[in-house]
């Protein structure tokens, strides 16, 4: 999946210099690149491997078993970023497929961030906390990808 942030989502962090008594600012991209998993919780979209042909009841349960209502299409999604912050930086949200393999995700990305506990101008103590910041993204299965990456070879 690939994850977009609002212009407005800001997702900066502080990195302290203990020997010149400074802060930088690091900021993350307004993207990312995430590997997860997602749950098909009310049935998977299985018309992929059931054709429709050959069926004698067309009947809404079958329908359903088959994945061919829109229900079957939403997802939920869990992933960690593979481009910034390994390990750091983790997604949940939902997901709709638009078709087979396709799908537009939204949900809220925690990212690590320390914190810092300064006084007298020394560093006291430092700890990491998560920061939360929405996302939009676009995903698609490993066998659309594939499938992809093989037709445009030569």
């Amino acid at each position: 999946m690939t994850a977009f942030f609002a212009s407005r989502t800001n997702r900066d962090v502080l990195d302290y210099n203990t020997s010149t008594n400074t802060f930088t600012t690091i900021n993350y991209k307004p993207f990312d690149i995430v590997l997860g998993i997602k749950v098909y919780p009310f049935g998977i979209n299985a018309r992929r491997w059931f054709p429709k042909s050959g069926t004698k009841n067309n009947t809404n349960k079958l329908l359903i078993k088959r994945g061919d209502h829109a229900v079957n299409r939403i997802s939920f999604i869990a992933g960690l970023s593979v481009s910034q912050k390994q390990l750091r930086n983790y997604f949940l949200g939902t997901g709709y497929e638009i078709v087979p393999g396709l799908g537009v995700n939204l949900g809220v990305n925690f990212y690590s961030t320390p914190s810092y506990n300064i006084q007298a101008n020394r560093l006291i103590s430092k700890k990491e906390i998560f920061k939360p910041a929405l996302f939009w993204g676009i995903s698609l299965d490993p066998v659309v990808l594939i499938k992809a990456i093989t037709i445009t070879k030569f």
